[in-house]
């Protein structure tokens, strides 16, 4: 689906019929015709947070990184607030540079935008991102999205539960799960996967709860990332900058390895019912 044909079935939406209309008949017949196959734009117009706040702070580390202490003090002291302590702390600054004028700070945001998001700002808005089942996830905030993913996992620890015939091992997992969390892998288990993706193995696992822990929270990105590569790639990229800039790149990676049309219809399908049911 072209973006820009998207973007004007939004746009008309926000119209009344007759207007709508009038402003229609403009429209070559077949630019009518590719309107009318969409679905309709059911989302209302509303004022949008900027781009900025659905960015986790830490994705600008890398790109100050790139460049000298004293312009880093610089660069700092145009993110918003709530950027600049964390990002003081991983930089080890003792302090930030505050005699900075608001122009001189619009410039410097801009341009660590520009180094993050493109020359061109080409982002489209999320009220014109094509409808998804997958639109909740654009609300969770980063804490959310990580609960969010290790619910998913859980699908994959289904899968390699089923193919564990220890009694110990198995006990041991479950020791591991808070109730919640027994409840959906009991779902996970009972729903009968013709597609699966490679197997969780569990042979390097040590036995300890961390590390089975990061192994299952893996394979939950990379289950969210194959659900993702069904999605418009700005959905994918508002998604994948909500997390810390470690998840978000591996969820970015994961989003986009090859995988069969029915191994992706499986992961969105799971990734809907995790919302479906709710996670908090």
């Amino acid at each position: 689906m072209q973006t820009s044909v998207w973007v004007l079935k939004t746009i008309l939406s926000q119209y009344p019929e007759d207007k709508r209309k009038s402003l229609e008949t403009f429209l070559s017949s077949e630019e009518k015709e590719a309107l009318d196959a969409l679905p309709s734009a059911e989302l209302k117009w509303e004022d949008e947070p900027p781009i900025l706040d659905r960015i986790h702070w830490s994705w600008f580390l890398p790109i100050l990184k790139a460049h000298a202490q004293k312009e880093q003090k610089l660069f700092v002291s145009s993110l918003p607030k709530a950027f600049q302590e964390p990002i003081r702390h991983e930089l080890k600054m003792r302090e930030i540079e505050s005699s900075l004028s608001e122009v001189g700070k619009r410039f410097l945001l801009k341009t660590l935008m520009t180094s993050l998001v493109g020359e061109e700002i080409r982002l489209l808005p999320i009220f014109f991102l094509p409808l998804s089942s997958l639109m909740p996830l654009l609300k969770l905030d980063k804490n959310e999205m990580i609960r969010f993913v290790d619910r998913l996992s859980l699908f994959d620890l289904a899968d390699a539960m089923q193919r564990i015939v220890e009694t110990k091992i198995l006990k041991k997992i479950y020791s591991f799960l808070s109730e919640e969390e027994q409840g959906f892998l009991k779902m996970a288990m009972a729903q009968k996967q013709k597609t699966t993706l490679a197997p969780l193995k569990l042979e390097s696992w040590d036995g300890s709860q961390s590390k089975l822990r990061l192994l299952l929270h893996k394979r939950g990105l990379s289950r969210l990332g194959i659900a993702l590569s069904t999605q418009h790639p700005d959905f994918t990229w508002y998604v994948c900058h909500s997390l810390d800039v470690g998840r978000g790149s591996s969820l970015e990676k994961s989003s986009k390895i090859e995988a069969t049309p029915s191994v992706r219809k499986m992961a969105l399908k799971q990734a809907e019912e995790i919302l479906r049911r709710g996670f908090a």
